[in-house]
């Protein structure tokens, strides 16, 4: 099996654009999904809406990869991996605090940062992967690093 790793290029690229599209603060949308042929910036200029998982696959189409849908297929699209060695393109997932269900994924883009786009702000944001981690007892609840396997995803 391997496992995605993007080269120095496509990690500056990806965190560029990821910036991007946080700055711009797009709104969020539960089942919305950019059309990942719109370039980003026209993209942000339109403020379209998108869902956490819109966003990952958004990003990721960007440099080059075509990634599922959904957080629970992101999620199986991927093997686990030790935070300390997360590098830039790997996913950051939350599952319900009750049922352990996955319900959220954001990308990590380097410096200890992560995107997301994150129902509870209502937009699209970039923060510490450190407060990604930080849970509510009755929140969503961090499920772990990922990084998503070649075989399960398309280059473009």
């Amino acid at each position: 099996m391997s496992l995605l790793i993007l080269t120095d290029e496509k990690k500056k690229e990806l965190s560029n654009v990821a910036s991007l599209i946080a700055l711009a603060r797009l709104p969020y949308k539960f089942g919305a999904k950019p059309n990942p042929k719109i370039d980003p910036e026209r993209l942000a200029r339109q403020n379209e809406p998108s869902d956490c998982s819109g966003m990952t696959k958004y990003l990721l189409y960007q440099v080059g990869y075509e990634i599922p849908d959904g957080s629970i297929n992101q999620f199986e699209a991927s093997e686990p991996i030790e935070d300390k060695d997360i590098i830039t393109g790997d996913l950051i997932f939350k599952k319900t605090f009750d049922t352990g269900i996955i319900e959220h994924v954001g990308i990590y883009i380097g410096n200890s940062l992560i995107v997301e786009a994150e129902g509870w702000y209502g937009m699209t944001i970039r923060r510490p992967f450190s407060s990604f981690k930080t849970c509510n007892p009755k929140a969503a609840q961090y499920a772990g690093a990922r990084r998503l396997m070649l075989e399960k995803i398309k280059t473009i």
